[in-house]
């Protein structure tokens, strides 16, 4: 898990020009020439919002993301004011994929 899966989070949550005031680490003694697992991982921002990785899965409850106005959840489960009727309102998305063979 690497820059690639937080840009987005980072881009949704309006953060990508600032970077973690505190950064929160529960792993094992790491190797110096390699990179192991993690339990956990916290970036806290200045304005209080935290992004929560959970290496080891144990909040199966927790929302993917929360913020002041609801949650969403695994399954894009919400509880969102509008959010199904908002949802309607996006443009269809059914477009089939052209792959070329010579790729």
């Amino acid at each position: 898990m690497g820059q690639h899966y937080l840009d987005p989070v980072q881009y949704i949550l309006g953060k990508d020009d600032t970077s973690p005031v505190s950064v929160e680490i529960d792993a094992p003694q790491q190797h110096y020439d390699a990179v192991g697992t993690w339990r956990r991982i916290t970036y806290t921002y200045d304005d209080g919002c935290k992004i929560v990785l959970d290496g080891e899965n144990r909040d199966k409850d927790a929302a993917y993301i929360e913020g002041p106005l609801g949650k969403i959840f695994k399954g894009f489960i919400s509880d969102l004011p509008g959010i199904r009727e908002a949802g309607g309102k996006l443009p269809n998305q059914n477009r089939k994929l052209q792959c070329s063979a010579n790729r």
